[in-house]
């Protein structure tokens, strides 16, 4: 997973928990994010090409909304040991132009920034 990725990812600034909405259970807390995907830290390991129906609290209301809706595959899940848990990168699917608007605001506003190239160790599609 060493090849470099063209979109700006930001590392959490709050904790922001995502739920799966089918199951009602926490799927994860969002670790990094990107207008493409998200990384999550999970409990257990998680099914690659696995896709989830997900919801999530927003810090603030955002396109009108206070809870964000959205639909996220899985592209990888492996065990991070030093830290004892699982962490999972995924991918936006199915995504509308009000979810688009709200993950940039929440990348722009909500996370804090830092260049691809130098996080690319936990590429979120590969």
């Amino acid at each position: 997973m060493s090849e470099a990725r063209s979109k700006a990812r930001g590392q959490t600034s709050d904790y922001f928990v995502v739920y799966d909405r089918v199951e009602g259970d926490l799927l994860g807390r969002v670790r990094n994010l990107t207008t493409e995907g998200t990384m999550l830290i999970v409990d257990e390991a998680i099914e690659v090409s696995r896709v989830f129906e997900c919801r999530m609290t927003l810090p603030d209301i955002i396109e009108g909304r206070r809870e964000f809706y959205f639909d996220i595959e899985c592209r990888w899940c492996q065990m991070n040991k030093e830290a004892c848990w699982h962490e999972a990168g995924f991918r936006f699917v199915n995504s509308t132009e009000q979810g688009r608007k709200i993950i940039d605001r929440l990348v722009n506003e909500w996370m804090k920034l830092e260049e691809s190239s130098d996080v690319n160790q936990f590429g979120l599609y590969g």
